[in-house]
């Protein structure tokens, strides 16, 4: 899905075989922000209700084991029960991937699994944009176990950004599992509420979050590697509008919303590159999220 995080995008295909994915997401779509000891976000939330919580009351939830061919035989089992299941990979290694050389790190990503025949895997990736290494393309097709098997076995730092990310894709903090082959399985809600308590200050709304960005950068360059959270949230939000709009429940000025929230990642690639090359343009982030900051204060 265009726009949509390699997480969400294909979290979106999962439910849309059984449910109007477009509408479950686009009403899950909220932005609160984590404000950490330096004053800028160190975590971000995407989505109330979370996506794990599925519309039939299931829930979606990490498990691993280290072994690869007990994990492939859970797959297997899930995608027998369910019609297809979740696997984290590192985005990196599979075969359609555009990324240039090898990461330092693993990049924690979430690919489709929708059948399983003797000695192959078939992978859907609904994930595209724009990456440094050019267009990422949606990838399908059957994988062998030593094309899929590097991608799923990959160990992310469980301190790192992206990690942060997945502890927090479906919306709400969850404990990651351990190291190893890691899936998603399909099982009952449990009784218990299962959100992690709220750690930290958070800041609720887009309008809070984009006001609190332009502050910080009259005061500070923003950092690197806030980049990422924030084309997650342009193209989510945009995502939710273009659904509204569609259904006739967009904000009348959904369409310079639109505008101004695609025109965001842009703005800040530029920005930083600039910054990068010995020229600062922190003037044109403080207006991209001063603009936004008035637009989203209008919405009911």
């Amino acid at each position: 899905m265009n726009g949509l995080s390699c997480f969400t995008a294909n979290i979106h295909a999962y439910m849309a075989a059984e449910w109007d994915a477009d509408a479950v997401l686009a009403r899950s779509i909220r932005l609160t922000a984590r404000i950490g000891l330096d004053g800028w976000p160190d975590a971000f939330s995407h989505h109330d209700p979370a996506l794990d919580l599925l519309p039939d009351g299931t829930q979606l939830a990490f498990r691993s084991n280290s072994s690869w061919q007990e994990a492939a035989d859970q797959v297997k089992a899930e995608v027998i029960r369910h019609g297809r299941a979740l696997i984290l990979v590192d985005g990196a290694r599979l075969p359609w991937s555009t990324v240039v050389g090898r990461p330092a790190s693993a990049v924690p990503h979430l690919a489709l699994v929708d059948a399983v025949e003797p000695g192959r895997w078939h992978v859907s990736d609904e994930f595209t944009a724009l990456l440094p290494g050019g267009w990422q393309e949606p990838g399908r097709g059957w994988l062998t176990p030593d094309l899929l098997h590097p991608a799923f076995t990959a160990e992310p730092d469980l301190l790192s950004a992206p990690a942060v990310r997945a502890a927090m894709a479906f919306g709400s903090r969850r404990k990651l599992p351990p190291p190893g082959a890691v899936w998603l399985s399909r099982t009952e809600r449990p009784v218990a509420p299962v959100s992690e308590p709220p750690d930290g200050d958070w800041l609720q709304g887009h309008a809070a979050v984009c006001h609190h960005l332009a502050h910080g950068v009259r005061r500070a360059e923003l950092p690197r590697e806030l980049a990422d959270d924030l084309w997650t949230a342009a193209g989510h939000r945009v995502f939710d509008l273009t659904w509204r709009a569609r259904e006739m429940l967009a904000p009348p000025h959904a369409e310079a919303l639109v505008n101004a929230w695609s025109a965001l990642p842009r703005t800040i690639h530029f920005a930083l590159e600039s910054a990068a090359r010995g020229r600062r343009r922190d003037d044109l982030i403080i207006s991209a999220f001063t603009r936004l900051a008035e637009l989203e204060s209008e919405v009911p």
